[in-house]
């Protein structure tokens, strides 16, 4: 795991300056350095060794025919099956790094992206045809931004790593503003400033010396895979539930090599817990698990983790976290995150992160399960509702959700509060659940509910610009419950998820691997049947992860309601947080970004009053404000 930085300058190139932007990224890398320049390229590197700890896995790295340069960012998890192609080579080291690099040079770019498993995102250089090839992993798991600004190319991990170059402009790109808003975070391709974008997943493209592209390729396509396995379906529940254990044993084999200590997040979730417990399987020793909580119990998890890390016998270590150790790093996320990114749960992340640091280098993550394995209620939900109303001409779906807004939020909250003292159920904030389903009964079709389920602000913030079209993305060839599932992994798996525990862990030099969504892992999920992850009574997905894993522990550790890895921010907002919010939120600082203040006000005046909850609307607008101070004043 590492984080580099380049460009291809419109003169020679400045080690200087070089140097500056490779700083910038030191995070990423704080066990070595390295740079290196020809002519108009320049390279900069920072490391964090994990394989291979001595100088033969230092970069950038040269092949050995001196053609090809690299440097470098994630893992190759089956390099040793990689290295046992060649015959007779006389390797310099035992890092992956190498290994990957001679497989470009013995058999292309295109067969060494093909043939590889793992994360990564790197850049090279061919000294023989001058050119420069950018990739990243097949489901984007690490970042890579490119492009053009003031005559000069950049790429790189992070964003910032451009800044002092002096030809690089920060100039926001309005039309993105908008869609950050839309989906609290910048989706896709796109980036905040003019000139940038992040490399496609699964792609590599390629650059002569003066940054025009030449060719564009994909190795790996999640659209293609899940049409092709979801032709080649398993025949029974047992099957798939043998499939999908053997290849995580697979992957969490190679993922566990490595040459610094490791071990894993623990919750006391579905997908975290099973992790653990194939890793334990496969481990010797106790390997170490980590989980935080939180003083509210509404929000702590911390004592179902440890009751699980005792039953499957793990070295666990947890911290419960005291609002003021949260409330610290809010002012410090716009520098962490690069772009405007406001995932609330960026914050326990990156306080697991840090503990985790403590004691391991590699932390294994339960993400992905859900998105692969439909475990949000929106997998099992969108279709329920797409096929009990289609049938229903449009004005009576839009007489019905005015019929629900005849009474406010709050009147209805207060019905909610009644109903639940009569039927002792939890029915908390009956008016924000009912207003919700009165929007979702306006949607025409599947595609528009699940776009509405999965964005913040439903109406352009900025004045100059209208919002995008949706930026989901759909495959209708699949079945209507598969195509949720499909949104989510192109999606909110990528842009949120990814980004947000890429940043929070490398935040804290720590590298974090994800098995659910290794290539095998991912083509493996696809061909599951979606009725084997839905429970055949309730609302309730990831039947097959649940099955594997309840062989191994005791499923009554999962009776309880998940709680979700998120913080108390509707309160923090009131109290905890309050001048912080009053300082970002004036009307003139609004007005300055060219936001309409008095929408934005309206509903922090709502939330203060508590007659609504806007607290993930207003965190969007918190964290755009916040970014603006950090990169523009």
């Amino acid at each position: 795991m590492c984080g580099f930085t380049g460009f291809l300058d419109n003169q020679d190139s400045d080690i200087q300056v070089l140097m500056k932007m490779t700083d910038q990224i030191s995070h990423r890398g704080p066990d070595a350095e390295g740079h290196w320049c020809f002519e108009n390229i320049g390279f900069g590197h920072r490391r964090l060794s994990i394989l291979d700890l001595s100088p033969t896995g230092a970069q950038p790295m040269s092949s050995a025919s001196e053609r090809y340069v690299l440097i470098f960012n994630g893992e190759i998890y089956n390099y040793e099956t990689l290295r046992k192609r060649f015959d007779n080579f006389s390797w310099k080291g035992t890092s992956d790094t190498e290994v990957f690099l001679e497989y470009i040079e013995t058999f292309g770019i295109q067969k060494a992206l093909e043939d590889s498993c793992g994360m990564f995102a790197f850049a090279l250089w061919d000294k023989k045809e001058k050119t420069l090839t950018l990739a990243r992993d097949a489901m984007g798991e690490k970042p890579l931004y490119y492009g053009e600004s003031g005559g000069t190319f950049f790429f790189g991990s992070e964003l910032k790593s451009f800044i002092p170059h002096p030809n690089f402009k920060k100039i926001v790109d309005q039309r993105v503003v908008n869609l950050f808003f839309k989906y609290n975070c910048v989706p896709g391709e796109f980036c905040i400033f003019q000139g940038i974008q992040k490399l496609k997943p699964g792609t590599y493209k390629t650059f002569n010396q003066q940054g025009k592209e030449l060719d564009s390729k994909e190795f790996f396509s999640l659209k293609k895979v899940s049409n092709h396995s979801s032709k080649n379906l398993y025949k029974s529940i047992p099957e798939a539930s043998k499939d999908i254990e053997d290849t995580l044993k697979e992957v969490l084999t190679e993922m566990m090599r490595t040459d610094v200590p490791y071990g894993s997040f623990l919750s006391s979730g579905i997908d975290s817990s099973l992790i653990t417990a194939l890793m334990q399987e496969i481990s010797s020793d106790p390997i170490n698990t980590f989980s935080i909580g939180f003083e509210d119990k509404q929000f702590d998890e911390s004592e179902g983790a440890e009751k699980i890390a005792s039953t499957i016998g793990t070295k666990h270590t947890s911290l419960i976290c005291r609002p003021k150790d949260s409330l610290n790093l809010v002012e410090k996320l716009p520098e962490i995150y690069c772009e405007p990114f406001s995932d609330s749960s960026q914050l326990p992340t990156l306080l697991v992160s840090e503990l985790a640091k403590k004691h391991v280098t590699v932390c294994l993550s339960g993400d992905g399960g859900d998105e692969l394995f439909a475990g949000y209620n929106r997998h099992q939900w969108i279709p329920f509702i797409y096929n009990k109303t289609k049938g229903y001409p449009n004005f009576l779906r839009q007489m019905a959700s005015s019929g629900i807004k005849v009474l406010g939020p709050n009147t209805w909250n207060e019905i909610g509060k009644l109903g639940a003292q009569i039927s002792k159920l939890n029915i908390n904030r009956a008016g924000d659940k009912l207003y919700q389903i009165s929007e979702i009964l306006k949607c025409p079709n599947q595609r528009s509910i699940y776009d509405y389920l999965t964005s913040h602000w439903e109406e352009p913030l900025v004045r100059s610009q209208d919002f995008f079209e949706d930026q989901s993305e759909w495959n209708e060839h699949l079945i209507q419950e598969s195509q949720v599932l499909f949104a989510d992994q192109m999606g909110y798996l990528n842009h949120d998820i990814l980004v947000k525990v890429d940043r929070a862990a490398m935040r804290n030099s720590l590298e974090v691997r994800v098995p659910f969504i290794d290539k095998r892992v991912v083509e493996a999920a696809w061909r599951i049947p979606f009725e084997y992850n839905r429970h055949e009574s309730k609302i309730q997905g990831k039947q097959i992860l649940r099955r594997i894993l309840f062989d191994k522990v005791d499923k009554s550790h999962f009776d309880g309601v998940k709680k979700g890895f998120t913080v108390p921010l509707e309160d923090w907002l009131r109290v905890e947080l309050k001048d912080w919010t009053h300082s970002l939120l004036s009307k003139e600082k609004l007005n300055d970004a060219g936001l309409k203040e008095e929408i934005i006000l309206k509903r922090f005046d709502e939330h203060k009053r508590g007659t609504r909850n806007w607290h993930f609307h207003l965190w969007d607008v918190l964290m755009y404000m916040s970014w603006r101070e950090k990169y523009l004043n």
